[in-house]
């Protein structure tokens, strides 16, 4: 049992809870926490990066009386977890594995091969990762470390467990991964060798996303697909997974769509996409003030609550100061105040907020904008490269013509001219809401088509 911490902030919109992990317990268990979901009742199905599965209740408002159950032991490095049916179904590194309570003791009792299809690599970082479920009940995790025939690969394994196959290729170490609740997949690969940055691909079955395993060089006419957006390592050096706001819960910001994970920095952040004929791109933005305990891996909405519970674990690279986490990022229905919108044009970008913004937000001088692009290749990483000299290392500051406040829509027009498709465009916002509230963000953006230009009047 444990007593969880509730943050006490009414003024933020958005707080974290903390429920309190049992690092001392009788099995001396280790708690890096890499999966997360929820049975019917609203008790939370854990999983640990050493092989554990946890039942945990108690998960109320207060959190003063938390109950943790190990419910199964002895699994192969579960990155992943679903509870289907109310069966837990978990993601090892050898397979999918069906758990069944059968003598309702609150332990399970049969370990059931849901589907061993998988090929095991005794490689380094050949792990399985992540687990999701598509509307038809379909599964998906990723794996990485580059040798055929899965690895490198996002997987699918039918809803009845029958069939394992590959889906998209070319990932070099995807912690995160998403299915949105129209089958959307995205997923998130980490900077290393033929991934120039960390980035969310938004997944086309049987597209190729960059990664060529040890190859020097990419063999001729291999091209890998865009990516939804790049994230530079400022904002994310190493990516969590993704989710979708479904909770009616949660406060209205970003309703219906996409937020994201950074492991590496261990926080928050909002999608904001668009669409342009069939190409999509997109923009992240942090949620100020949230700043997890450890590398936040997923994260989940509550059946009941509607809440969104995260959970995360230590290791590389990562600002994590604890072995693992469970928080609640909890809405207390305060003002929010963030970029909602981010539609780019051919002569500038419209950047949408969830407050009316004030007149004199109307300034050019208080939006700092510059882009880079980035190289593929067999180097691990990439530096940041000029667009207008793509030989010379560096940004390219972009000039702000003009900016028109655009009230019905709580946005400003930032006339950019000569935009085109780059890797990374950075904008820096530094002005205040009607209400006072400054909007002081840092938004990271891919263009890979910018939209007909956008008539304003001023």
């Amino acid at each position: 049992m444990t007593q969880g911490e509730v943050s006490e902030d009414q003024d933020a919109p958005y707080v974290i809870d903390t429920i309190t992990v049992p690092y001392e317990n009788p099995f001396k268990a280790l708690f890096f926490i890499s999966g997360v979901d929820f049975f019917s009742n609203g008790d939370a199905a854990l999983c640990t990066a050493h092989g554990d599965v946890w039942r945990v209740s108690g998960l109320d408002e207060s959190l003063r009386r938390v109950e943790w159950r190990r419910y199964a032991t002895g699994l192969y490095q579960p990155l992943g977890i679903k509870v289907v049916d109310d069966k837990v179904i978990v993601l090892g590194r050898d397979q999918l594995t069906r758990l069944h309570d059968e003598n309702d003791d609150g332990e399970a009792d049969f370990y059931e091969s849901f589907n061993n299809d998988l090929i095991v690599i005794g490689a380094d970082h050949a792990y399985a990762m992540r687990l999701e479920t598509d509307p038809a009940g379909n599964f998906y995790f990723v794996k990485s470390g580059g040798y055929e025939p899965h690895g490198s690969a996002l997987l699918k394994v039918s809803r009845d467990g029958l069939s394992l196959s590959v889906v998209a290729r070319g990932f070099r170490h995807p912690y995160g991964l998403g299915v949105g609740p129209k089958g959307e997949i995205t997923v998130a690969d980490n900077e290393g060798n033929w991934v120039p940055s960390s980035k969310i691909d938004l997944v086309r079955e049987g597209g190729f996303f960059g990664f060529l395993g040890g190859k020097s060089q990419a063999p001729e006419n291999i091209v890998a697909g865009r990516p939804l957006c790049f994230l530079p390592k400022v904002a994310d050096n190493s990516c969590g997974g993704q989710m979708w706001v479904t909770s009616d819960r949660w406060g209205d910001y970003h309703r219906g769509e996409m937020l994201h994970l950074s492991w590496g920095r261990c926080t928050l952040h909002a999608v904001l996409r668009q669409e342009v004929g069939d190409v999509w791109q997109a923009a992240t933005v942090r949620f100020p003030n949230l700043t997890f305990l450890s590398g936040a891996g997923e994260g989940a909405f509550h059946p009941l609550d509607g809440q969104l519970y995260v959970v995360g674990l230590d290791g590389w690279q990562t600002g994590a100061v604890k072995d693992g986490c469970f928080q609640r990022v909890r809405y207390t229905g305060a003002p929010i105040h963030m970029p909602s919108s981010f539609h780019v044009c051919e002569n500038g970008i419209k950047i949408g907020f969830t407050q009316p913004l004030a007149r004199d937000a109307a300034r050019p001088e208080n939006f700092r904008v510059e882009q880079w692009n980035y190289r593929w290749s067999g180097a691990y990483g990439s530096f940041h490269y000029s667009v207008k000299d793509p030989d010379v290392v560096g940004h390219d500051k972009l000039e702000v013509a003009s900016a028109t406040l655009m009230p019905e829509e709580n946005g400003v027009f930032l006339e950019i001219p000569g935009l085109q498709p780059v890797d990374q465009i950075h904008i820096h916002t530094d002005i205040t809401a009607q209400d006072g509230a400054p909007l002081r963000f840092d938004i990271y953006g891919t263009i890979n088509c910018p939209a007909p230009p956008l008539t304003v009047s001023r």
